[in-house]
Order: structure tokens, then C-alpha cells, then sequence
């Protein structure tokens, strides 16, 4: 009777073990997840950083355009007024 006691104790002692293993993988999975989640935040704030700094460039450019628009009409300008 002792002997069959203390088998079934050493197996319950095992199987809590392995719980308790599980517990600490579970609760590492919920930390990565949880970094992931942070680094897709972090990667949205890049997308629309860089959203951001297209459109800048973009108005940039079309300003340049205009500049260099207003430049060529003025150089054609001045060398119709110099003949």
C-alpha cells in the first residue's frame, strides 16, 4: 500500500512539474506576442513616418517644377527681349 502511495505521489509530483513547465512556455509565449505587438506598433509609426516624408518630397518636387518653370520662362524671356 506504501509503495503504491508513493508512486502515485511521485507521478503527481511529475505532472505538477510538467504543469508548471507549460505555465513558464505560456507565459514566454505571451511576452513575445506581447514584444511583437510592440514592434508592429513601431513598424506602423515607420510606415507613416515615411508616408509622411513621400509627401513632403512629393510637394517639394512640385515646387522645384515650378521654380525651375518660372527660371525657363524668364531665361527664354530675356533672350526674346535681348534679339
Amino acid at each position: 500500500m506504501a509503495m503504491e502511495f508513493t508512486v502515485a505521489t511521485m507521478a503527481a509530483a511529475a505532472s505538477l512539474a510538467i504543469t508548471m513547465a507549460m505555465v513558464a512556455i505560456m507565459a514566454n509565449t505571451m511576452e513575445v506576442i506581447t514584444d511583437t505587438a510592440a514592434i508592429m506598433v513601431n513598424t506602423m509609426e515607420v510606415i507613416t513616418d515615411t508616408t509622411t516624408t513621400t509627401a513632403t518630397m512629393a510637394a517639394s518636387l512640385a515646387v522645384t517644377t515650378a521654380t525651375m518653370a518660372t527660371i525657363n520662362g524668364a531665361h527664354h524671356g530675356m533672350f526674346n527681349k535681348c534679339k
